[in-house]
């Protein structure tokens, strides 16, 4: 998997990047084109052999759907967080479903490993190990574990974990630290 992260302005430039990858058989490129750049999605997924995956910053189910319709992606990244909730990210999967496309969610794996376990079509969880990255991680009293390369699902209640009262009040602002804007 690559994440080109917005990085092509054009096509002629994604082109010659992806010939480059190809012979590596990646399973995906993420993100290759700025996420309004639905065209472009579409002709480098036409063009390329390697899977086109992108949606991790986009917001309701018509957005998707316009992304299905234009064939710019094989994978769909839904970040529930992002995309209008748990209900919205559901309706997305299975409109994708309907399209025989792959969802790989975006980022915040507390809060999808669920999502993929429940969801024909979703294949994997983007997971990071510690909290540099997702530093949501240092607020939760629990953590996902790994058992042979797999997410074990949590067994506990609603998302299967809790807020640290402890470590919310570490980064809390209390009102003497608050600026007023004048």
């Amino acid at each position: 998997m690559l994440d080109a992260n917005n990085a092509w302005a054009d096509l002629p430039t994604a082109l010659l990047y992806c010939e480059r990858f190809e012979p590596y058989s990646p399973y995906w490129v993420e993100e290759p084109f700025s996420p309004d750049d639905i065209d472009n999605h579409a002709k480098l997924a036409a063009q390329t052999s390697i899977a086109i995956a992108t949606g991790e910053i986009e917001a309701g189910r018509w957005r998707f759907k316009e992304i299905l319709e234009k064939q710019a992606a094989e994978i769909l990244q839904p970040d529930a967080a992002v995309c209008g909730g748990i209900s919205e990210w559901r309706r997305i999967a299975q409109t994708a479903a309907s399209y025989g496309v792959t969802v790989a969610p975006h980022w915040f794996h507390d809060l999808h490993v669920h999502l993929v376990a429940s969801t024909p079509n979703a294949r994997y969880v983007e997971f990071f190990p510690d909290d540099q990255v997702l530093n949501f991680r240092r607020l939760i009293n629990r953590q996902l574990n790994l058992k042979d390369g797999d997410l074990v699902l949590p067994q506990a209640p609603g998302l299967g974990y809790e807020f640290d009262d402890e470590a919310v009040a570490h980064y809390a602002l209390n009102s003497a630290q608050w600026k007023v804007i004048k």
